[in-house]
C-alpha cells in the first residue's frame, strides 16, 4: 500500500497541548503542513478553527495558528452515560506566518 500522506509526522513529546478545542488537547504528532490531536469533546468542530498550540517542556507557545480539519474520528465515550467522546483529529495548518512556521521547527525538530 502506498504512503498518502505529504509530510513526515514527528511524534510530539508529552505534554504538547492545543488550546482552543472544548477542552485542552493533546498533540500526537507534528508535520510540515499540521498536527494530529487527541481530545475530548462532545460537538463536531467547524471546519477551520483557530488555536493556541503549547510545548510545556519548552516553554514555547504559538498563538493564533489557523487550521483546517482533515480529519475527526471518535473513539468511544469517556464514562457509559457520558456524552463526551475521545476522539482523534487531523488538522492541516492554513496559511502559515513566517514566525508560526519558525516556531513549529521546535515543535517537530527535536521531539524525540
Amino acid at each position: 500500500m502506498k504512503e498518502k500522506r505529504r509530510h513526515h509526522r514527528y511524534p510530539a513529546s508529552e505534554m504538547t497541548f492545543v488550546i482552543g478545542l472544548e477542552s485542552p488537547g493533546m498533540i500526537t504528532d507534528v508535520r510540515d503542513g499540521g498536527l494530529g490531536v487527541r481530545y475530548k469533546g462532545a460537538e463536531d468542530l467547524p471546519e477551520e478553527v483557530v488555536l493556541d498550540l503549547l510545548n510545556a517542556p519548552k516553554s514555547v507557545v504559538i498563538d493564533k495558528v489557523r487550521c483546517r480539519k482533515v480529519r475527526d474520528e471518535t473513539h468511544g465515550r469517556v464514562a457509559v452515560f457520558s456524552y463526551i467522546s475521545e476522539r482523534r483529529l487531523g488538522l492541516e495548518f492554513v496559511e502559515p506566518t513566517e514566525q508560526q512556521l519558525k516556531a513549529l521547527e521546535l515543535f517537530r525538530g527535536t521531539e524525540n
